[in-house]
């Protein structure tokens, strides 16, 4: 069940019924935001970590072709900058057994 109720308008009440009440909806408060904020906190992780993982695939696809091929042109280094998570891993993939960058990126 929901309610239209303004959180000062509830706490009002809560108060008027005694302070046992208050206490009650205090400390229910209080747990909520304590969850949201640790909910919060594990989404950011998360997308830390993946966004971390992500950064660091790029970087190792983009040493590997620069060791493997030479300078890469801006484009090269863009298109794997902005590409899916697939693709980095077929692209890696592909990497030590291409003879040119053009097969690492062959059927794209």
């Amino acid at each position: 069940m929901t309610s239209d109720a303004e959180p000062h308008d509830l706490r009002e009440f809560v108060r008027l019924i005694g302070p046992a009440a208050e206490d009650i909806y205090m400390t229910t408060a209080e747990k909520l935001t304590q969850r949201v904020r640790e909910e919060s906190l594990r989404e950011g992780r998360q997308e830390g970590r993946q966004e971390g993982r992500r950064e660091g695939q790029v970087d190792l696809l983009l040493r590997l072709l620069t060791l493997r091929f030479g300078g890469l042109a801006d484009t090269t280094t863009e298109r794997v900058q902005q590409a899916a998570d697939a693709d980095l891993t077929r692209w890696a993939d592909r990497v030590l057994s291409a003879a040119s960058l053009d097969q690492v990126f062959a059927d794209d």
